[in-house]
């Protein structure tokens, strides 16, 4: 029973203060949704990010909230039959306000290289969480009319102490309901595909080189189709579901889709929902050991690709990646490979329905110049993009539009109209140098190729900026040393950039026994001041997301 008349101000003050709380929450937790959406919506990754972790990120509020809490506490204990003392309470719990306001400010006032995107479902967990909090409050309201008044009081130093917990139900809530909202979508592009029954759906994935195979298939086939493409690096299921359904229309006759894939069973997903009947493996490497666990778990992931195409369909193999000869063999579905030429006696020709041999490939700082030849053509050209490992990825390519019927010469104009992707080894002239922009790429295989691309700068002083290799597992350390003392023996100028790696990549630089200069940098904006309009090419090797700052 309350022991004093419960005035209709105070529940006005409460709902003012209970506002500003939960405005602050919201504000204080943007941080940690950021990193959320950036990490794909997986909860387990973002609650472990240890720039986030949420006992981490709150931990220095709980001494001042367990201060206030007990003064609150006290101060209504104090008001026998005072009000006097509820107002320094409610003052006090307005100065708590303003402690978590300076932390809520810096948030939104922080610039990150990838914002975080208010699309509709961090709008909907934000929905969520201010729901939950607001029921939070009520109750103390509640109880406070029904029971104790004071009690009120208490709710709000609280509510700070529990916050970690409140954005775990929320996020609960929030995950069911993105179920729902997933399946609906995937059902719907599903659908959508499986009535264009004259549409073929042309699946791409691997470790690395996906999104570059992707818009070279889709130049070579617009020379004869009507091709939709999964835009920018969209491959997972509402990506996927998302140009589907905005861009697929009855006149498109091929569908190229990317697929990515950081999980178990992820390309599975992918294929029940669009359902393949070709299917190109551009490389299998170790890229997201972190979350498959094992190569033996990427290889099987991928491979589902292939798993997944009718016998009357048809895969694509790229024979330069050892991780691929076995699954190239195990095949039995009509199948093709692209191989350099000194490897030829590594696979069964008779085998397979068509193999492009690569020879003669040399890597220019303007491009690659590349021979090949399948059974039924030689093919002699340059192209305009960079990395010899471009020429695999054309190879592919040329397999499958030779496969659907496209002629020599409409590959071969294809071929001109190649272009490169951005922050894939695209290059930029800057001053007398040049900038080449190969951030998107995080794997060692990738490391080796960009480098491969530097040493063809001649006469040009090379510098390499790089954060290391992130998601590797186990294997970070080991993977960040290699890298180190190759860029080592490329390169003049090495600029580490953040912590994450800064031992492990400075300890392969050592090892490598050359005089390379070491220089750091806290991040890629410190970094930028190296960049100087001299005659010097800067490679930007993997630019760290905001989740690893």
């Amino acid at each position: 029973m309350n022991t004093f008349s419960f005035h209709a101000t105070w529940v006005v003050l409460y709902g003012i203060v209970s506002c500003i709380s939960i405005i602050l929450g919201v504000i204080l937790s943007l941080r940690y949704m950021h990193v959320l959406q950036l990490e794909g919506y997986h909860f387990f990754e973002t609650y472990n990010n240890q720039k986030v972790k949420l006992y981490k990120y709150t931990k220095k509020y709980w001494v001042p909230a367990l201060f206030f809490g007990l003064l609150c506490l006290s101060l209504c204990l104090l008001s026998i039959k005072s009000s006097g003392w509820m107002i320094v309470a409610y003052v006090s719990n307005l100065l708590w306000c303003l402690l978590l306001w300076n932390d809520g400010y810096r948030e939104m006032t922080t610039r990150y290289k990838i914002p975080l995107k208010y699309t509709k479902r961090i709008k909907r967990l934000m929905g969520i969480l201010c729901s939950i909090s607001i029921v939070y409050f009520v109750l103390f309201l509640v109880l406070g009319l029904q029971y104790w008044s004071r009690i009120i009081l208490v709710g709000i130093p609280l509510y700070v102490l529990l916050f970690p917990i409140i954005f775990c139900v929320a996020y609960g809530v929030h995950f069911v309901i993105e179920k729902i909202i997933f399946h609906y979508y995937y059902t719907r592009s599903q659908k959508t595909i499986q009535k264009q029954k004259a549409l073929k759906v042309i699946g791409i994935t691997g470790s690395y080189g996906k999104t570059s195979t992707k818009n070279i298939l889709d130049t070579l086939l617009k020379q004869k189709y009507n091709v939709l493409t999964t835009e920018k690096s969209y491959n997972t299921p509402m990506g996927i579901s998302k140009t589907v359904l905005q861009k697929l229309n009855a006149e498109h006759q091929i569908f190229i889709a990317e697929m990515g894939a950081d999980h178990k069973g992820d390309i599975a997903t992918l294929c029940r929902q669009v359902r393949p009947s070709i299917g190109i493996l551009t490389s299998i490497g170790k890229a997201h050991l972190k979350t498959f666990g094992s190569v033996y778990e990427i290889i099987r992931t991928k491979y589902a690709l292939i798993e997944n195409i009718p016998k009357e369909g048809y895969a694509v193999f790229n024979g330069d990646c050892d991780l691929e000869l076995n699954l190239l063999h195990k095949t039995i579905i009509p199948k093709a490979v692209v191989i350099s030429e000194n490897r030829k006696h590594l696979i069964d020709e008779n085998a397979c329905d068509n193999v492009c041999y690569l020879k003669n490939v040399q890597c220019l700082s303007t491009g690659i110049e590349i021979e090949c030849y399948t059974k039924n053509h030689q093919y002699h050209f340059c192209v305009p993009i960079l990395g010899k490992h471009q020429a695999t990825n054309i190879g592919l390519c040329i397999l499958v539009a030779e496969y659907l019927g496209v002629s020599y010469s409409l590959i071969v104009k294809g071929l001109q109209e190649i272009q490169s992707v951005e922050h894939r080894l695209s290059v930029k002239p800057f001053g007398e140098g040049f900038v080449l922009d190969d951030s998107f790429n995080c794997n060692i295989e990738g490391a080796k190729n960009a480098l491969e691309v530097l040493r063809t700068f001649h006469d040009y002083e090379k510098v390499v900026i790089t954060p290391g290799i992130v998601e590797a597992g186990e294997e970070s350390f080991t993977l960040n040393c290699t890298m180190g003392n190759m860029i080592a023996k490329n390169a003049d100028t090495i600029v580490i950039v953040n912590d994450i790696n800064k031992i492990a990549i400075t300890r392969g630089v050592i090892d490598a026994n050359t005089h390379i200069k070491v220089m750091y940098a806290h991040d890629f904006e410190e970094a930028k001041k190296y960049i100087k309009p001299t005659k010097s090419v800067y490679l930007l090797l993997n630019d760290l997301p905001d989740q690893y700052q």
